[in-house]
């Protein structure tokens, strides 16, 4: 079974500066709990230096290179969603009816605002 994290439920949202945003779980409102969790184990794996490969504990998470495989789901315009995506550096992304798949940097989580209605 391939898990996949629901990273936003409307179609167009707004990136903002993490510095500027408030705490952590008004900034990451829009995220899925598996992409926070997997979000700070990827930083704790950056800060550690290890020569390992990173693996995250949830083995449900597929994670290529630095990036995670996710599909979001559009209650709106799903060209706008699609767009801010890829503006995140999202890979691969295609988009079929209301969802737009792709692989995600890991890096990128915590930039994801929230949306717009």
């Amino acid at each position: 079974m391939l898990f996949t994290g629901a990273l936003v439920s409307l179609a167009s949202c707004t990136l903002g500066n993490a510095q500027t945003m408030g705490d952590k779980a008004e900034r990451m409102s829009t995220v899925a709990p598996e992409l926070i969790s997997l979000y700070d184990e990827y930083s704790s794996y950056l800060t550690s230096h290890s020569a390992k490969p990173f693996r995250p504990a949830n083995p449900l998470v597929r994670v290529i290179d630095s990036r995670v495989v996710v599909d979001t789901v559009a209650s709106g315009e799903v060209n706008a969603l699609k767009t801010d995506l890829v503006s995140l550096g999202m890979q691969k992304a295609v988009a079929f009816g209301r969802v737009v798949s792709g692989e995600l940097p890991i890096a990128a989580i915590p930039r994801w605002r929230r949306c717009r209605v």
